[in-house]
């Protein structure tokens, strides 16, 4: 739709090279879903082991995540808070 509505107000050239760099990009995300779903690994992957002193950072940047997540008005409040 976006470039549906560029191209009515004229802007040819920008469709085209929107359209070109579109095209690029998916053949990259086409790749990464092939190596995702449809080749097969010829070695067996490593375990990622987890510290603890990493689980220690990850845990409360975890919840942050989440909590910024279900419940964005509490960003709000920090920004508020912090002005």
């Amino acid at each position: 739709m976006l470039f549906a509505v560029a191209a009515q107000e004229g802007y040819y050239w920008m469709v085209l090279f929107a359209a070109l760099n579109s095209t690029i990009s998916l053949y990259y995300y086409l790749l990464l879903i092939k190596e995702a779903y449809i080749v097969t690994p010829e070695s067996e992957t490593a375990t990622v082991v987890i510290t603890p002193l990493q689980m220690a950072g990850l845990l409360p940047l975890s919840a942050a995540m989440l909590l910024l997540g279900i419940l964005p008005t509490v960003s709000t409040m920090i920004q508020k808070f912090l002005q």
